[in-house]
């Protein structure tokens, strides 16, 4: 007789067996979920499941601990999650493999040092997530690394899904990379209606935009009739559909009135791949991003636009109108660049941002659209640093540096004498405290300075070559899209540029200056690896100025200031 049949392999949607219930009884036979690895010589919790469970509406359990192994559910500081809270599984016990087979590195990143041990074992690192149910089992998740990686952020799909299926209208939801008309990888969602409802694509990306970081709202969302899956029950991504992306719009498109507007607009329907595009409809709305915007100057302006117009002017009618004004005004010699349109409230506050190494006023682009209304920010175009101008010469910091002054004193004279508040990041910090400085002495009214994801000591370290560095770079989270071999040549001669002039800029601030008197605050990322020691090492900042405090954004990387923009807007207030 049949007694025990047991689950294993792949995760078991419990409620699908309640049809099995309704035929059989709990113990004819038994049906047993069962979780485990090969690194932990097969199986590690089970659970005896039942009706009364497949009727609980919970996801996959996974229950308890067989005898003789420890099941830990972790934080990203190894640190055990209260009932309910989603983490990591760890599994420690006699049962535990070696390690990897001739992958050393594999083994030093999955099997760790158990710090519940005093003895010294071991724990294995699953990579799978789970939380503590009520009554002490386990509920499997699904994979850590089901995360994605897109343009330097690190994505959840689930996340985007559950906060799709949450509208009203959604009655399931699929969140995945693919690739747009043009060949980039976009993120994109598929949603399936619920009974009678007929999404409106633009106010789902709205509902989500409310409720998710701006990386994480699909170019894209496809309405389906239903989520294509493969046999084995797994989501069938040749089955979709191409994404095409869907623009915000209050009312139809509107067409291009003259000949330049459809020249314009033509390179719309092209780079985001928006076949009916209007002249109303917006670049970065419609699916476009900081990579794209480098090829849309570049095919539309041919040498009269920068990559910062196209974030200023992100409509064809807008960036028509700057084409056609280009001629008048390409000469003024502005470096610092609003990059939010005016409001028409009265700015109480100027927020000046000075890129990090290679980087373009666009860096600060979503800084900007998170800061509290009546804070405005100028961002700094460095000469040399446009990709779409790439035979523009470089500048040393020493000019640059006066030169950013004299703009920042008349923006200030402009807006009334408020407080200005410099942020630099990385190696732009150097030419953050330099403008400071000057500022100061000028009796220029600072509200505070911010330097991030920087320590004085880590800008003092030898590159090596450009493999070297474009691994180094890559490592932290730059490099994360569509530049060819040419651009990124360009960027890391820039790179290396920036850190030296960062790095003089910041001796002659050391030797023999008396301190700066505005406070200074380091905003820190403690996922950053260009910012190791930070705790202690943030202090190094009080040989230039007086005070000096931390902000620290728990699990920011480098970019932080792009992918974690409102924190940081909030930081700063």
């Amino acid at each position: 007789m049949l007694r025990y049949v047991i689950f294993g392999g792949e995760a078991l949607d419990v409620g699908r067996l309640t049809e099995w219930y309704d035929v059989h009884a709990d113990d004819a036979p038994v049906l047993v979920n069962m979780y485990g690895s090969t690194e932990t010589t097969v199986h590690v919790p089970h659970s005896v499941l039942d009706r009364s469970l497949a009727e609980s509406g919970q996801g996959s359990v996974i229950g308890v601990g067989l005898p003789g192994l420890e099941v830990y559910v972790l934080d990203g500081g190894l640190q055990p999650v209260a009932p309910g809270v989603t983490g990591e599984l760890y599994v420690a016990g006699r049962q535990l493999v070696l390690g990897c087979l001739n992958r050393p590195q594999l083994t030093a990143e999955r099997f760790i040092a158990n710090p519940f041990d005093i003895e010294g074992g071991r724990l294995y690192r699953s990579g799978d997530l789970a939380r503590w149910m009520p009554g002490g089992r386990l509920e499997y998740l699904g994979r850590s690394d089901d995360q994605i990686k897109l343009r330097g952020f690190r994505i959840e799909p689930r996340e985007i899904a559950a906060t799709l299926c949450e509208h009203a209208a959604v009655a399931d939801a699929q969140a995945i990379v693919r690739r747009d008309a043009v060949g980039d990888a976009v993120l994109a969602a598929c949603v399936v209606p619920a009974p009678g409802c007929v999404p409106d694509v633009a106010a789902l990306r709205e509902w989500l935009r409310e409720r998710l970081p701006s990386y994480m709202v699909p170019a894209a969302i496809v309405p389906l009739d239903a989520i294509p899956l493969t046999g084995n029950g797994k989501l069938n991504v040749a089955a979709l559909p191409a994404p095409v992306a869907s623009p915000h719009r209050t009312a139809p498109a509107v067409p291009p009135r003259d000949a330049l507007e459809r020249t314009v607009v033509q390179v719309w329907q092209e780079l985001p791949g928006v076949p009916d595009a209007g002249i109303d409809d917006d670049f970065f709305d419609s699916g476009g991003d900081s990579f794209k915007a480098v090829t849309l100057a570049r095919n539309v302006g041919h040498g009269r636009l920068s990559v910062v117009d196209v974030f200023t002017y992100p409509t064809p009618r807008q960036l028509a109108g700057r084409l056609r004004a280009a001629g008048q005004d390409a000469a003024d010699g502005r470096w610092l660049h609003r990059l939010v349109a005016d409001d028409g409230q009265r700015i109480r506050r100027v927020v000046i941002g000075i890129p990090y190494g290679g980087g373009s006023a666009t860096a600060y682009q979503a800084l900007a659209a998170h800061l509290p209304p009546g804070t405005a920010l100028w961002s700094a175009a460095l000469p040399g640093h446009d990709p779409v101008r790439p035979e523009e010469p470089l500048v040393g910091w020493a000019q640059a540096r006066d030169h950013l002054v004299e703009e920042i004193v008349r923006i200030q004279s402009a807006v009334h004498g408020v407080p200005v508040t410099p942020y630099g990041h990385c190696v732009g910090t150097g030419l953050t405290l330099a403008v400071a400085r000057q500022l100061e002495d000028r009796g220029a009214p600072l509200a505070s300075v911010y330097l991030g994801a920087a320590l004085p000591l880590s800008q003092a370290r030898e590159v090596g070559d450009d493999d070297e560095l474009y691994a180094s770079l890559s490592g932290l989270g730059g490099f994360a899209g569509a530049l060819d071999q040419e651009d990124i040549r360009r960027v890391l001669a820039v790179v290396r540029h920036d850190m030296a002039q960062g790095a003089e800029l910041l001796r002659e601030a050391s030797a023999g200056r008396e301190p700066l008197r505005t406070p200074v605050r380091v905003i820190i990322g403690d996922a950053d690896a260009a910012t190791e020691g930070y705790e202690r090492g943030y202090r190094a900042w009080e040989r230039f100025a007086r005070e000096v405090s931390l902000e620290v954004i728990p699990g920011g990387g480098h970019y932080f200031v792009k992918d974690r923009a409102e924190e940081v807007a909030r930081i700063i207030g």
